[in-house]
């Protein structure tokens, strides 16, 4: 789960530093690791939406077992559901989906049913899968 994150500010300056910055608990260093994720209390989270590129990819534990992922992390961690991505998105696309889906769930739609309209909203203009099918929602039904 230490090959698995996501990078925010200052991230640049702990992976470039020579030699590795070296972290304590009180600094932060621009990056949540799978680790630190799961880690997390978000038992009180009902969605973590990952709508960036590969987000649902994952390091291969062992056959049979499954993947070490952010999306698993965070489901570890106590969210309810979480929304990623399994391959490069259209940024554009992205927006007019994510934009889309929140609209629905907002409605009071189910979080599966508000993505699949969004996902059949945007088919209407994008029919290939490729802007559509990346995602996938992972939560108790």
């Amino acid at each position: 789960m230490l090959y698995t994150g996501l990078l925010f500010a200052g991230a640049s300056v702990t992976l470039n530093q020579t030699p590795p910055l070296t972290v304590d608990e009180k600094s932060e260093d621009g990056i949540l690791t799978g680790f630190e994720a799961e880690n997390l209390d978000l038992r009180q989270t009902a969605l973590v939406v990952l709508s960036a590129c590969e987000t649902g990819q994952g390091d291969l534990i062992r056959n049979g077992e499954g993947t070490y992922s952010l999306q698993r992390a965070f489901r570890t961690a106590g969210a309810g559901a979480v929304l990623y991505s399994m391959w490069r998105v259209n940024d554009q696309v992205t927006q007019k989906l994510m934009t889309c889906f929140y609209r629905n769930w907002l409605k009071g739609e189910n979080l599966h049913i508000a993505l699949r309209h969004a996902q059949q909203d945007i088919r209407l203009t994008y029919p290939d899968p490729y802007y559509w099918g990346a995602f996938v929602l992972s939560a108790e039904p």
